[in-house]
């Protein structure tokens, strides 16, 4: 196991670890190491580690504002527009299908199925998270992404 950050008082930290059956569990730890949530996953492997950590520590400012998350937004398939709305995943095929519309990948600048975060740069920065055990803070997470803007 290694440790990434210390922990500011009042900070959270994320403390990853693989379960029985090979898949990654990451807890929400604070100062005194109590488990005081998880991180829900997305995505498999490395990669779905990085989107779910950064996704948990930035929070709502993560997703692309195209398509609100989803990763798809709807289209127009006879007007050839993107509605400008995101995909509602809830409505139902013949809702849709009556308002002629289609679901299409979200290309948006910057989106990654849903996300606007940098995963593959902070996979690869953070690589030490392949292993079997990990903790990272949301602090030094934050900093990592600010760092990034310099």
């Amino acid at each position: 196991m290694t440790a990434i950050s210390m922990n500011p008082a009042g900070d959270v930290i994320y403390h990853g670890q693989l379960d029985r059956n090979g898949g990654r569990v990451i807890l929400i730890e604070d100062a005194a190491s109590r488990v005081i949530g998880t991180v829900p996953p997305i995505g498999p492997g490395p990669t779905g580690t990085a989107r779910s950590l950064l996704a948990d520590a930035i929070g709502p400012r993560a997703l692309c504002q195209a398509c609100g998350g989803h990763g798809r937004v709807a289209f127009d398939p006879y007007g050839m527009t993107a509605v400008p709305a995101p995909w509602d995943a809830h409505r139902s095929s013949g809702d849709c299908a009556t308002a002629g519309l289609e679901a299409i990948t979200c290309r948006a600048r910057g989106c990654d199925r849903g996300l606007c975060v940098p995963c593959g740069a902070f996979q690869r920065a953070h690589a030490v998270m392949m292993g079997t055990e990990f903790r990272i803070s949301r602090s030094a997470i934050l900093d990592w992404l600010a760092g990034l803007d310099r």
